[in-house]
C-alpha cells in the first residue's frame, strides 16, 4: 500500500511540475528528433486567442501589438489559412466536444535573423495567440 501511495505522489508531482504555470504560455521546442530544417522556413502558423479577436478580425488593441511584435520580426502581413471559414455559432457539438475555430488561424513570413523557436517564443509570449509553430 506504501509503495503504491508513493508511487501515486510522484505521478501528481510530475504531472504538476511539468504543467505550464497558470496564466503562463509554454515555450516552444523542437520536437524529439526534429531540426530546423524539418519546418518551411522563416514560416510561422499560429492562432489567434479568442479574447483578442473583435468578430472576425484582431481587436485594435490586438493589431497594435501584433504591428508592434512583426515589426521586430520583419515579418510580411498575415493571411487567413482558411479565409472562407468562419466561426462556429456554437462552442461544442451535439456529444459535448469542442469545435475548433478555423477563422483564427494564420501565417506569416519573416526575415529577422531569428531560429524558427526564437520567433515562435515571441509569439507565445505576446499573449495573444493560442498556439504557434
Amino acid at each position: 500500500m506504501r509503495k503504491c501511495l508513493v508511487s501515486l505522489l510522484v505521478l501528481i508531482c510530475t504531472v504538476l511540475l511539468s504543467a505550464p504555470v497558470l496564466g503562463q504560455q509554454e515555450r516552444f521546442v523542437l520536437p524529439s528528433g526534429c531540426t530546423e530544417q524539418d519546418f518551411v522556413p522563416k514560416t510561422l502558423i499560429y492562432k489567434l486567442s479568442a479574447a483578442s479577436m473583435q468578430g472576425r478580425q484582431p481587436s485594435a488593441w490586438a493589431a497594435n501589438r501584433l504591428n508592434r511584435l512583426f515589426s521586430t520580426l520583419q515579418a510580411a502581413p498575415s493571411r487567413r489559412l482558411f479565409p472562407q471559414h468562419e466561426p462556429p455559432r456554437v462552442t461544442t457539438d451535439a456529444q459535448g466536444h469542442s469545435l475548433t475555430d478555423l477563422s483564427r488561424i494564420y501565417e506569416c513570413t519573416y526575415t529577422a535573423n531569428l531560429s524558427i523557436t526564437d520567433a515562435v517564443n515571441l509569439l507565445l509570449a505576446s499573449g495573444l495567440v493560442d498556439y504557434a509553430q
